[in-house]
């Protein structure tokens, strides 16, 4: 209270009660002034007991066993701070309840006994009421401690450095509130020090140039002491000894060394796969120039010359590089032949200097200044200096991919907009005061700005595997049992547990099988019991299934089995009736059949052992002879089938003859569509009464599920807005689930799948076998999913299926849209890529057909033949196109609900020869060798099934 008092008794507190006394003009002359010191000691009161909560708050700390992670409640001590990563989002306490991560980062703790314990890792968490410190964390710290009549010591080796006694039933850690002061630092492993941060920031020079620099000034004084080698030091910069080279200049532009580097990938944003260095000989000074082909080299030295000519005052003299093609010439019949860029320093005046093939030591000491251009050896000078006449300053570094909050110049910013986006530190600016800026998740990546707040302490390659030390309920993955036995230490025993019994009544309610003895020369088969989640659209568990599956493997052909086909509606299908729900507006219902496979009637005995665990006490020599199928009999799906398509047919509905899964049925102006697959129903009506009465009939034949209004069908998210006519497919959480699996879900965004000349060819395939164990590494084939590359990939190969997942980042919230439209027909589109495969020149087909505003339909498939010319490539691009739209014309005119379809369904090729020939019979000597079977094009022209229109190449969709 004393220095409340105090403070009232200066000139300070004077004109402040003077402002309150004339407060917006009123005048308070009159008012006690008594009063008002009372009221200004409440005020200065309620601050100072605020402040001194936040420091209490701040100076112990609690000593916790069972913590895995230090968790501080306040921001003070805190050297350095970043945001959490996806997975470090929260912490779970002991009860079980959450709390949100705000910040973690590197916190100095002041210890009562004088040291600073500096911790890694550090988690704050404001709502936490008492800061906790992690004994198993000091552990793996490489610190001792030790527990015992009511007391816990803090050791550092062999030295105690801290110790708490027994307080609440905890051990309270005691912190000292005047720091900083002269206390000795005590960091754990793995802490960041100074000296480190400077290495980060020079781009990790060594340890001797560090020391060159603190002598010169330019560096602040650091304690070398404790300085240790930088193991990605070591591993980029490890050289083989070096011969030393020629006499160095004494003077600037004397000699000027240039080199290529690369080619380098995956090539930069801007698409430059090599870079070119021009570096003084005698300064060390060098400039570095971006390019994508070597071609670009005299460009460069152009841009070169003309500015440091300019800028010193001189003349180069000398220009020292290798022989290769871009500086010296190109190789002729006889001897190399001077080329653009040694003709232009003979146009110049300018010395030109080779090393001998063979011979690379001079351009390896070149190579390695890029690395080490910071401080010259024979002059007492960095190269700044010996280039600009003055000492560099550097205030203005930071460590490169350190985290940012970043303040882009955006004139539209409104008022309650952010102010910063997050980002990484990449680069400075060229003509201006301000840095470079890497912004993964926006379309415009690189950004120059000056206004940023720096998250030192962490760069941008920690992001790529963070401590996964919280994890959010919809990411923990629940392991699937193989077998009955080990479901008891899984969390899904408890589920297990239920679900076995409900199974096996619903199979004593279908009567599946009968308790017999074993004929004699018969085989029973066995079962077993799988154990499965379903999730829905956002990947969350919805329910578990468990199934008792028979080991079809061991049945028969002839003996136990007939039959195995069962058909299954295709994707072309289930679009087309999205397309059609959306134009007409249906409703649309999604059923699910329970223990679908247990409907369907056996033809031939199946002999099976009972079911683990559930052996019918005093029959357990007894076997199970089968009624019904069940999951893993081989002929289970088909006979399912045959039994749903029993019944639904005697409730009226037709089978559609081209897709046999796609059921009809129509009742005067009502309609209704089935779609089934497997033991998925889909149900689209124009009235909700139908909807409903089949619905009934549904239950009372099968065990069924209503799922109600379809959102989530075959991995498929369904989204309608029916006031606007629209529906949409969506595949967001399948891609999301993709890119987790490779360890690309914060990758960023790609801009397209594939570019103007992007190639692949079996040359790109590995050519040893240390590449092909390289390869062994990466999962290509289950990426790509494709056999056109899988038996032997490259790297480009991967690199390129990349591409792909980048893209599908960028895309995986577009949508397969269809729309109410005022002419609903059929509408495709054939185009051909003329001989793209490298290796054989074989051309590429390609078709896709619209309905509804939306794609039902597409393929894009390698021709069999080699095309002569685009004319044939084209024309057998139509030829496939016209065999699926013969399917779609069949298929749809099935469903009795299109008009249209009974006209030609028409293809559009911007290929005019391609669009002549299939309509006439005119030979010509680029189509007399054509197949014969291709001339089913003409054919189904002729029988107005198909009608081939040329159409402009910037109109081709396909």
């Amino acid at each position: 209270m004393s220095h409340i008092l105090s403070a009232l008794d200066t000139p300070s507190f004077s004109s402040h009660l003077s402002s309150i006394k004339t407060l917006n003009g009123t005048n308070f002359e009159e008012l006690n002034e008594t009063l008002l010191v009372v009221l200004v000691i409440l005020c200065m009161m309620i601050m100072h007991l605020s402040m001194d909560k936040t420091i209490k708050n701040y100076l112990a700390a609690w000593v916790d066993t069972g913590a895995s992670i230090h968790v501080i409640n306040s921001l003070h001590g805190f050297k350095s701070k970043r945001r959490p990563y996806d997975g470090e989002v929260a912490v779970y306490m002991g009860n079980g309840e959450k709390a949100l991560v705000e910040f973690i980062g590197v916190v100095n703790l002041p210890l009562a006994s004088g040291g600073v314990l500096v911790l890694d890792d550090v988690v704050y968490v404001s709502s936490l009421r008492r800061s906790l410190i992690s004994i198993s964390k000091l552990d793996s710290s490489g610190f001792g401690f030790h527990f015992g009549n009511k007391r816990f010591v803090l050791y550092s080796g062999s030295r105690e450095i801290a110790s708490s006694a027994l307080c609440d039933g905890l051990y309270k850690l005691d912190l000292d509130p005047n720091y900083p002061s002269s206390h000795n630092v005590f960091a754990t492993i793995g802490s960041k020090r100074v000296n480190d941060e400077f290495s980060s920031m020079l781009w990790h020079i060594s340890r001797e140039r560090m020391e060159r620099l603190t002598r010169n000034g330019i560096l602040d004084s650091l304690n070398f002491s404790d300085f240790q080698t930088c193991v990605d030091c070591v591993k980029g910069k490890l050289t083989r000894a070096r011969k030393k080279g020629a006499t160095q200049s004494e003077g600037l532009l004397e000699i000027i060394h240039t080199d290529i580097c690369g080619p380098f990938t995956p090539s930069t944003l801007g698409g430059y796969k090599y870079f070119i260095t021009f570096i003084d000989d005698f300064s060390r000074y060098g400039y570095i120039f971006l390019i994508h082909e070597k071609s670009e080299a005299l460009d460069m030295f152009k841009i070169y010359k003309a500015e440091i000519e300019l800028k010193q005052e001189k003349k180069i003299k000398i220009v020292r590089s290798d022989q290769g093609g871009e500086f010296y010439g190109r190789y002729g019949e006889a001897e190399q032949i001077p080329g653009p860029f040694a003709k232009f320093l003979q146009e110049c005046g300018v010395d030109a200097q080779y090393t001998m093939p063979g011979n690379p030591n001079k351009m390896e000491s070149l190579k390695g200044e890029i690395a080490h251009s910071w401080t010259c050896k024979s002059v007492p000078k960095t190269p700044f200096e010996l280039w600009c006449g003055h000492k560099p300053s550097l205030s203005h570094f930071q460590i490169w991919g350190c985290p940012t909050e970043v303040r882009p110049y955006d004139p539209s910013l409104k008022k309650l907009n952010l102010r910063s986006v997050s980002g990484y530190v990449v680069g400075y600016a060229d003509k201006s005061k301000g840095y470079k800026f890497y912004r993964p998740s926006y379309s415009m990546r690189i950004v120059k700005s000056k206004r940023a707040v720096f998250l030192e302490g962490d760069s941008v390659n920690e992001v790529v595997q963070p401590n996964r030390f919280a994890f959010e309920e919809e990411r923990v993955v629940i392991p699937v049992p193989p077998s009955l036995e080990s479901t008891v230490s899984l969390p899904l025993a408890k589920h297990v547990d239920e679900a076995i019994p409900i199974v096996i009544e619903s199979m004593d309610n279908n009567n599946v099988w009968d308790l017999v003895d074993l004929p004699n020369g018969c085989r029973p088969i066995g079962c077993k019991w799988v154990f499965k989640t379903k999730k829905d659209s956002t990947g969350k568990i919805e329910r578990y299934k468990v199934r008792l599956v028979a080991k079809g493997f061991s049945q028969k052909e002839g003996i136990d089995y007939k039959e195995t086909f069962s058909p299954v509606s295709s994707k072309d299908s289930f679009r087309i009736v999205m397309a059609l729900v959306a134009h007409f507006d249906f409703e649309l219902h999604q059923m699910d059949v329970k223990t679908a496979f247990l409907n369907g009637d056996l033809t031939k005995d199946v002999y099976m052992l009972q079911p683990d665990g559930f052996q019918v006490s005093g029959k357990e020599h007894m076997v199970c002879k089968l009624k019904k199928s069940i999951y893993g009999l081989k002929q289970a799906s088909r006979q399912w089938y045959l039994k749903f398509d029993n019944v639904v047919t005697s409730f009226g509905f037709k089978e559609n003859l081209v897709d046999h899964c796609i059921y009809l049925k129509i009742s005067g102006s009502k309609i209704i569509f089935l779609v089934l697959y497997v033991d998925d129903i889909l149900l689209a009506s124009n009235d909700l009464g139908l909807l409903r009465e089949t619905k009934r009939f549904l239950f009372d034949n099968f065990e069924m599920k209503d799922l109600g209004e379809a959102s989530f069908v075959l991995g498929i998210e369904i989204h309608r807005d029916r006031s606007r006519g629209i529906l949409g497919l969506s595949q967001k959480s399948y891609i999301s689930r993709v890119l987790e699996r490779f360890n690309m879900s914060t990758c960023s965004a790609g801009d397209a799948p594939v570019v103007k000349g992007d190639k692949l060819s079996k040359l790109q395939c590995p050519q040893n076998d240390l590449e092909r164990n390289e390869m062994k590494k990466i999962p290509y084939a289950s990426a790509v999913g494709s056999l056109m590359f899988q038996s032997d990939p490259g790297m480009d190969h991967w690199r390129a299926a990349n591409k792909v997942l980048r893209y599908l980042q960028r895309t995986k919230d577009f949508m397969l849209t269809y729309r109410r439209s005022d002419l609903l027909e059929v509408v495709g589109y054939a185009d051909a890529d003329y001989a793209g495969c490298a290796d054989d020149l074989k051309s590429t087909s390609g078709y896709v057909f619209m309905l509804a505003g939306g794609a039902i339909s597409w393929k894009s498939v390698k021709q069999t033949l080699t095309a002569s010319s685009t004319m044939q490539a084209e024309y057998v691009a139509c030829y496939e196109a016209t065999l699926q739209a013969v399917w779609l014309r069949n298929f749809i005119s099935r469903l009795e609900i299109v008009d249209s379809i009974s006209k030609p369904l028409t293809i559009y090729n911007d290929n005019s020869a391609a669009v002549c020939f299939s309509k006439n019979n005119k030979r010509s000597s680029g189509s007399k060798h054509m197949h014969i079977k291709y001339l089913v094009v003409r054919e189904k022209i002729l029988e107005l099934q198909t009608s081939i229109i040329h159409i402009a190449t910037e109109e081709m969709i396909a």
